[in-house]
């Protein structure tokens, strides 16, 4: 009776007892939080976390070590971590063994090393990714996904995307000024084009996506919605690349993912508050008494990118008004002065061809956190 009730006091502090997982650190409390998913042909990310009573000080944080294993004796190790992720490569894994996690976390002062497996596992099977699509709404473009999965799979699903985009700054620029020199280039003289005007950017999901799909057309997924961007947005101002990583889950994984969504706000993450008497896959071997949170599937993946023009849906909307414009005429000697305070020359538009001077974020694309470089895979 007493480890129900401790049980279900722990469950119930993880919205608030849970701490983040540092890659050199992790927190065992009274308890582990795992999620993510083994996936075999790729790699897979973890992330981790600890609990403790609601009553209890906070968790110590000693060093620990992470692996995926084969029912053959084969060894995954974590080969990198960044950003509370940790990485196993199981590119090579070959996929007619069985899998699971190991945990082994450091306990200096404790008797034994807190350690905790899931269970072991089959690979699913990887599903079709039949579209990457695109529709757009007045105010918004929307990315699709339809799946489908092969005879007897589960119909259960979860992915992560990435997205590379390419934009440009709201206005290009036709001189550039050089602050070591104190000269004004016409760059329209010399052929060349302003260097920062179209960048690149990254990014990610921060969650996997779930969904169930079973009807009368077979088990597949249809034109769901992955990500809603603004037509406003940057994102939709050239050109975008998709990336989609899918995977099939079982029906268990898939209810427990789902009742942690619908029972408490779920977005993806296990960082929420667990319902009570919710059941995953994942054991202490070390100590039974130790808490253990998470459900991890082990799947193959399917990947597939595609390339958007977007530009058509983008709403452009760039007044030049004051104070960003400086109507610049004969005083030379002050260019290196607007040049200090952040304004840059756009053009020679002014009232008798005077150069026009912005702000630095309407023409250099970099202010908006991207880079001149595109991704290597990028078409031009």
């Amino acid at each position: 009776m007493k480890k129900s009730i401790y049980i279900l006091a722990a469950l119930l502090a993880v919205s608030s007892c849970i701490y983040p997982f540092s890659p050199d650190v992790l927190g065992t409390g009274e308890g582990l939080v795992v999620e993510g998913d083994v996936l075999v042909g790729d790699v897979s990310v973890f992330s981790l976390g600890s609990v403790r009573p609601l009553n209890g000080d906070a968790a110590s944080l000693p060093n620990g070590t992470v692996w995926v294993e084969d029912d053959r004796g084969g060894t995954y190790k974590s080969y990198s971590e960044k950003e509370r992720k940790i990485y196993v490569d199981l590119t090579s894994a070959p996929a007619d063994r069985m899998y699971r996690i190991h945990v082994l976390l450091s306990n200096p002062g404790e008797k034994w090393d807190p350690e905790y497996v899931s269970d072991w596992r089959y690979p699913q099977p990887a599903p079709v990714i039949s579209e990457i699509g695109l529709d757009s709404s007045e105010s918004d473009i929307r990315l699709t996904l339809s799946l489908l999965s092969p005879e007897g799979a589960s119909g259960c699903y979860r992915w992560d995307y990435e997205l590379d985009w390419e934009y440009n700054a709201d206005y290009q620029a036709y001189f550039l000024y050089d602050p070591d020199t104190g000269s004004l280039i016409d760059l329209s003289r010399t052929g060349e084009t302003y260097p920062y005007y179209i960048c690149y950017a990254h990014s990610y999901s921060t969650e996997s996506g779930l969904a169930i799909a079973k009807t009368l057309q077979g088990q597949g997924l249809y034109g769901h919605e992955f990500r809603r961007i603004s037509r406003w947005s940057s994102i939709a101002s050239r050109r975008m690349a998709a990336l989609v990583k899918a995977r099939i889950i079982s029906e268990d994984c898939y209810e427990y993912l789902n009742t942690l969504r619908e029972t408490s706000d779920y977005s993806g993450s296990l960082f929420t508050t667990i319902p009570n008497g919710m059941q995953g896959n994942i054991r202490s071997v070390s100590d039974s008494t130790h808490l253990a949170v998470g459900f991890i599937e082990v799947s193959h993946v399917a990947e597939q990118r595609r390339f958007f023009d977007v530009w058509p849906y983008y709403y452009r909307t760039t007044p030049i008004e004051e104070p960003d414009v400086l109507h610049y005429t004969e005083q030379f000697s002050d260019m290196g002065s607007w040049y200090k305070l952040g304004y840059r020359p756009v053009d020679d538009r002014g009232e008798g061809g005077a150069v026009r001077w912005i702000k630095s974020r309407c023409v250099d694309c970099r202010e908006m956190g991207g880079t001149i470089v595109p991704p290597e895979y990028w078409e031009q």
